[in-house]
């Protein structure tokens, strides 16, 4: 197999390679390509993109925010995990009994395409960039065929793309990329300039960009309540309400609460006369201060090594009392101290809450995942879980539907007459009952067709 590479605007470079007679060639990026938007982010005429914050930082940092916390993270993953569920399928749409169904089917050239582009990666990144910033950029690269054999997510993540501003249309018609963007280093010299397809894809520009087999990306949103460019993510509620702060100075107080607390386990008193009962009378008077110190520091380091480690479990100690018979008293005695800082539960009650404010904006329901950060241990019952996952199943349809058009338009420009879907994985009983019915609703799930 022979490869052959050449420069072309920039950064980008073109791929060529050769395996007999098949050729395939695609352009692609090289280099690494990584206060909220402003109301009037459209009006916005400092740069030839519009920019994410007033100094174009907005999702780069808020990208940083969302890594930070133990809850939007996982969530985020949690939340792209289950759309994408049992993968991706294709096939046919037939009418059966007066219902649509779905059937699967097989085509070599496409399971090539699919394999070759790791769809799998490619749409769960997809998928991740619409959970975490409500917007995902696929790329398309040509073969010298003119047709679509390169299809990433990859390349473009969310966070790195800016849009140009719209045209008369309403369309983005250029998208730049940098993964410096929102960065001190950032360099515009270093961001490539990509075509982007029109919102509407007209039989007229499928056949412009067949002919000419330039690489173009496609602005996909999940629309908000009116954002021109940026949509806004629900969970940044939970930052901008203060609980991302509450949730991060309990974990910064914990660690200093543990760093900084009084680590002594026990308390051991000795009676001034528990020298003498040790060392006998007429000999402790005969030492002189220092000697005295010397066999009071070997003595404690002796009682320190015998109380140290699980070993000695089970050992015996034993410690003179003296005084007269009816008033007998310890020559030495042991103290535990409690260490409350490590029992009390500080701030349980507040992390608990404020876990339960990151996941309402996430959508997840707790009995999903188990308790949030800060609470007891356990998930609730077998049939909230149930309850709780296949709901959020049924409403992540139009995020699967959005990611599925990147499918979509590579298919309607190759000329591939299929429809795409993803396998839905829904969690059902092994018992019998109502409840265990497998759910007949109009969720495509293409393994059962």
């Amino acid at each position: 197999m022979a490869r052959q590479e050449e420069k072309h605007e920039g950064f980008i470079v073109e791929h060529r390679y050769s395996h007999g007679e098949e050729v395939i060639s695609y352009r692609s990026a090289v280099q690494s390509l990584v206060s909220t938007p402003s109301a009037s982010e459209d009006k916005s005429t400092a740069s030839d993109w519009i920019t994410s914050g007033t100094n174009d930082d907005y999702l780069f940092k808020l990208r940083e925010l969302v890594e930070k916390s133990t809850v939007l993270m996982p969530g985020i993953r949690f939340n792209a995990a289950m759309q994408y569920g049992g993968g991706v399928d294709y096939g046919k749409i037939e009418v059966v009994d007066g219902e649509r169904v779905f059937k699967a089917v097989s085509i070599p050239e496409i399971d090539k395409f699919l394999e070759r582009n790791r769809i799998h990666e490619q749409l769960y990144t997809g998928l991740l960039d619409l959970e975490a910033f409500c917007f995902c950029i696929p790329q398309f690269g040509f073969n010298i065929g003119g047709k679509i054999n390169r299809l990433s997510f990859q390349n473009t993540r969310a966070s790195w793309c800016r849009p140009a501003r719209k045209d008369k249309q309403g369309n983005i018609p250029y998208v730049f990329v940098s993964a410096d963007m929102g960065k001190t280093e950032f360099k515009k010299s270093n961001a490539a300039k990509i075509l982007c397809a029109p919102e509407y894809i007209s039989d007229e520009w499928i056949a412009k960009i067949k002919k000419d087999s330039k690489e173009f990306v496609a602005w996909l949103r999940l629309p908000d309540l009116g954002s021109s460019y940026f949509p806004t993510p629900d969970y940044v509620s939970y930052i901008n309400s203060g609980w991302y702060d509450i949730a991060q100075l309990i974990a910064e107080s914990k660690k200093y609460m543990f760093q900084n607390q009084f680590a002594v386990k026990y308390h051991i008193e000795f009676h001034p006369k528990y020298w003498e009962a040790i060392f006998g009378g007429e000999n402790w008077a005969k030492f002189t201060p220092a000697e005295k110190a010397q066999r009071k520091q070997e003595e404690l380091d002796r009682m320190v090594e015998f109380l140290k480690g699980g070993t000695k479990t089970g050992a015996t100690f034993f410690s003179e009392r003296g005084g007269p018979a009816h008033a007998l008293e310890s020559l030495v005695k042991f103290g535990v101290i409690e260490d409350k800082s490590k029992a009390d539960g500080a701030f349980m009650k507040e992390s608990n809450e404020s876990s339960d404010h990151a996941l309402s904006t996430l959508s997840i329901h707790p009995e999903i995942i188990g308790n949030a950060p800060g609470s007891k241990l356990g998930s609730g019952s077998g049939s909230g879980n149930r309850v709780a996952f296949n709901q959020r199943v049924a409403l992540s349809l139009i995020r699967q539907s959005i990611v599925l058009e990147s499918l979509r338009i590579a298919s309607e420009v190759n000329g591939w007459d299929v429809k795409w879907m993803m396998r839905n994985s829904l969690i059902t009983t092994l018992d019998s009952g109502a409840e265990a019915t497998k759910p007949k609703t109009a969720i495509p799930n293409p393994q059962d067709a």
